[in-house]
Protein backbone atom coordinates (compact mmCIF):
# COMPACT_ATOMS: atom_id res chain seq x y z
CA UNK A 1 0.00 0.00 0.00
CA UNK A 2 1.50 3.50 -0.98
CA UNK A 3 3.59 4.28 0.56
CA UNK A 4 2.03 3.17 3.82
CA UNK A 5 -0.48 1.32 5.50
CA UNK A 6 -3.66 3.41 6.02
CA UNK A 7 -5.80 3.25 9.06
CA UNK A 8 -9.16 5.00 9.15
CA UNK A 9 -9.17 4.53 12.93
CA UNK A 10 -7.23 7.31 13.23
CA UNK A 11 -7.95 11.05 13.53
CA UNK A 12 -7.42 11.99 9.02
CA UNK A 13 -4.84 14.71 9.92
CA UNK A 14 -1.36 15.40 10.97
CA UNK A 15 -0.19 16.59 14.04
CA UNK A 16 2.71 19.03 13.52
CA UNK A 17 5.19 19.53 16.08
CA UNK A 18 6.66 23.32 16.97
CA UNK A 19 7.51 23.07 20.20
CA UNK A 20 10.71 24.93 20.45
CA UNK A 21 11.00 24.50 24.31
CA UNK A 22 10.97 20.88 25.37
CA UNK A 23 10.42 17.27 24.42
CA UNK A 24 7.54 15.66 24.17
CA UNK A 25 5.89 14.14 27.40
CA UNK A 26 4.87 10.66 27.64
CA UNK A 27 1.11 11.59 27.49
CA UNK A 28 1.74 13.77 24.57
CA UNK A 29 3.57 11.36 22.57
CA UNK A 30 0.10 8.97 23.34
CA UNK A 31 -1.61 11.51 21.81
CA UNK A 32 0.21 12.00 18.81
CA UNK A 33 0.00 8.48 17.84
CA UNK A 34 -3.94 9.15 17.33
CA UNK A 35 -3.08 11.40 14.04
CA UNK A 36 -2.48 9.99 11.24
CA UNK A 37 0.62 11.30 10.84
CA UNK A 38 3.19 13.02 13.04
CA UNK A 39 5.48 15.90 11.19
CA UNK A 40 8.46 18.02 13.80
CA UNK A 41 8.88 20.77 12.00
CA UNK A 42 12.30 22.98 11.44
CA UNK A 43 11.34 25.03 14.93
CA UNK A 44 11.14 21.62 16.92
CA UNK A 45 13.18 21.91 19.94
CA UNK A 46 15.31 24.79 18.63
CA UNK A 47 15.39 26.75 21.80
CA UNK A 48 15.91 23.92 23.48
CA UNK A 49 19.08 22.86 21.50
CA UNK A 50 20.33 26.68 21.73
CA UNK A 51 19.71 26.72 18.02
CA UNK A 52 22.67 24.23 17.87
CA UNK A 53 22.44 21.08 15.61
CA UNK A 54 18.84 21.27 16.67
CA UNK A 55 17.84 18.13 13.93
CA UNK A 56 20.17 15.53 15.78
CA UNK A 57 17.26 15.88 18.73
CA UNK A 58 14.11 16.41 16.35
CA UNK A 59 15.25 13.33 14.70
CA UNK A 60 15.78 11.47 18.29
CA UNK A 61 12.20 12.77 18.88
CA UNK A 62 10.81 11.17 16.08
CA UNK A 63 12.83 8.21 17.00
CA UNK A 64 11.11 7.84 20.32
CA UNK A 65 7.66 9.09 19.05
CA UNK A 66 8.21 6.06 16.06
CA UNK A 67 9.07 3.30 18.98
CA UNK A 68 5.75 3.97 20.73
CA UNK A 69 3.85 4.15 17.35
CA UNK A 70 5.78 1.99 14.82
CA UNK A 71 2.62 1.93 12.05
CA UNK A 72 2.52 6.42 12.06
CA UNK A 73 4.93 7.95 9.69
CA UNK A 74 6.74 10.83 11.58
CA UNK A 75 9.00 12.63 8.90
CA UNK A 76 11.65 15.81 10.52
CA UNK A 77 11.89 18.45 8.21
CA UNK A 78 14.24 21.66 8.63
Amino acid sequence: QWPFPYNWSRFPAAWFGGNDTTWESAEKIDEIGKYSLAILGWQHLITATNWTASVYAQLDQAAIIKSRHPDLPVFVYT
